[in-house]
């Protein structure tokens, strides 16, 4: 098994997300196992407010796709 189906096997689990605090709209990447998926939390990459959880086998990572103006 290859490194990216051992911890990216569904790649429709990823999604975006607007922060409430700050406005960014980050890009949240969620990496699943089978068997090892549990509720984990995520903060937005630019203030660090958490934005909420999903389920994943490890902390979902954010990155920004647009800053406000």
């Amino acid at each position: 098994m290859s490194w990216v189906a051992a911890t990216k096997p569904y790649g429709d689990a990823d999604f975006e997300e607007t922060c409430p605090k700050c406005g960014v709209v980050n890009r949240v990447e969620v990496a699943k196992q089978d068997g090892h998926n549990e509720p984990e939390e995520y903060s937005c990459a630019s203030c660090g407010h958490t934005l909420g959880s999903a389920t994943a086998c490890n902390t979902p990572r954010t990155s920004v796709v647009k800053k406000t103006v």
